[in-house]
């Protein structure tokens, strides 16, 4: 009997330990199936998130190409997405901004050998075989200017890739010494500052650890052409006087432009390697008298005079300009009067005045703004540690002068490529 009795305990309490199985396991499975639906709502959410993204991104190319500050990812054929330094990102925004009007996308053109993704942009496709590019799904693409199109395609065999903080980047393209100069003490602290122009897709100036972009991008074939016409001749000038040190850079003419570019920089340990001065720029000046027969024009102030003579027709202008002025409450002697046109004509760096001192002096066809006067002007500038000062400015100066001062050329202007 107490054996009966004891069997029967264990059946019942085995049934209960069953059920107590059951019910643990319906709530695993419950908490299973819960745990795979927040799973499911949780990717669903992400996938509306990224279909928001791809939503929100733009292809404004102009406004893209304003951008100063963007992070850029690119993807070259088959290979892995890379980030971009900073520069290399700014050279290819320089290269975009190059663009001609869009036209329709031929709808079999979809072969694209590079990937350019700008945060916050839709994909940039890139054809380099025919230098034009497009935002992906768009049916419009951009072709690149004949002066841009060849160097996209031939830079990119040049491109250097560097290791930074344990991850591969975009970085530069490799560098063709134009011309240097390692024994040049221009921030007088008694040591040589290496300077050195090259190209790397742009044309650099380098200056210590100082580096000024002096043209945005340009073609390779550029830089070793034959011919003076078509090859790139900037060079740079060291400038080292009693009166100051500082760099003479100049650049043309080529075939597309006819003029020189002349800049001048200094340099010094607190400012670095500053532009001081831009010969594209008009030096400051006005009108300060007109006689009838002649214009005076002051220059820095008032501290530099000159005079134009002006032939019947031209002083029939000018009094009708004054006479409308004077109707509409306006004075001819506040507007600035001379502008350049057309750039810098000549150049030369000479000693003109025999002081032992060598100046800058330039050639440039300017002209009047509304009344449409124009004269040519010889300008003489000094050599200081901080800016270039106009000494001297000769209006419509003899040509045999003009031809004798530019003539006595001290520098070549063929650049040996190292």
């Amino acid at each position: 009997m107490r054996n009966l009795l004891l069997i029967s305990c264990l059946i019942v309490l085995l049934m209960i330990l069953s059920s107590c199985r059951y019910d643990n396991s319906d709530k695993a499975e419950l908490e299973s199936s819960e745990t795979v639906l927040i799973q499911n709502e949780t990717i669903e959410e992400k996938l509306i998130d990224i279909q928001i993204e791809k939503k929100s991104l733009s292809r404004d190319l102009d406004s893209l190409l304003e951008e100063e500050d963007i992070t850029l990812m690119i993807k070259e054929d088959d290979f892995l997405y890379m980030s971009a330094t900073k520069d290399f990102t700014s050279m290819i925004l320089a290269i975009l901004k190059g663009k001609r009007q869009p036209v329709y996308k031929d709808k079999n053109l979809n072969q694209h050998h590079l990937k350019l993704k700008f945060d916050g942009y839709e994909e940039i496709y890139v054809n380099l075989d025919y230098n034009s590019f497009w935002f992906k799904g768009e049916s419009e693409l951009y072709n690149l200017p004949w002066r841009l199109d060849e160097p996209f395609r031939q830079q990119w065999d040049r491109v250097i890739i560097k290791v930074i903080n344990n991850k591969a980047h975009y970085d530069s393209f490799e560098k063709t010494i134009i011309q240097q100069n390692q024994s040049v003490d221009l921030d007088y602290d008694g040591q040589s500052d290496p300077i050195i122009l090259y190209y790397d897709g742009r044309v650099r100036l380098r200056v210590g650890k100082e580096v000024e972009t002096m043209t945005e991008w340009l073609a390779e074939n550029k830089i070793r052409a034959d011919d003076d016409g078509n090859r790139y001749n900037g060079m740079f000038k060291t400038i080292v006087s009693e009166n100051g040190r500082g760099l003479l850079y100049v650049d043309g003419p080529m075939e597309w432009n006819q003029s020189y570019r002349l800049q001048y920089y200094t340099y010094d340990q607190n400012d670095g390697l500053e532009r001081v001065w831009d010969g594209d720029e008009p030096d400051e000046n006005k009108v300060v008298n007109y006689d009838g027969d002649t214009i005076a024009i002051a220059f820095n102030n008032g501290d530099l005079q000159m005079e134009i003579n002006l032939t019947d027709e031209e002083k029939a202008e000018v009094d009708d300009y004054i006479e409308y002025h004077k109707e509409n409450g306006l004075d001819l002697l506040t507007d600035d009067w001379l502008h350049n046109k057309g750039g810098i004509r000549g150049y030369n760096i000479i000693d003109i005045d025999d002081d032992g001192e060598e100046e800058l002096i330039s050639y440039k066809y300017m002209v009047s703004g509304a009344i449409g006067l124009s004269c040519q002007l010889l300008s003489v500038y000094g050599f200081t540690n901080e800016e270039l000062i106009l000494e001297n400015v000769i209006a419509n100066p003899d040509m045999d002068f003009v031809e004798e001062c530019l003539s006595q050329h001290i520098y070549n202007h063929s650049i040996q490529v190292n």
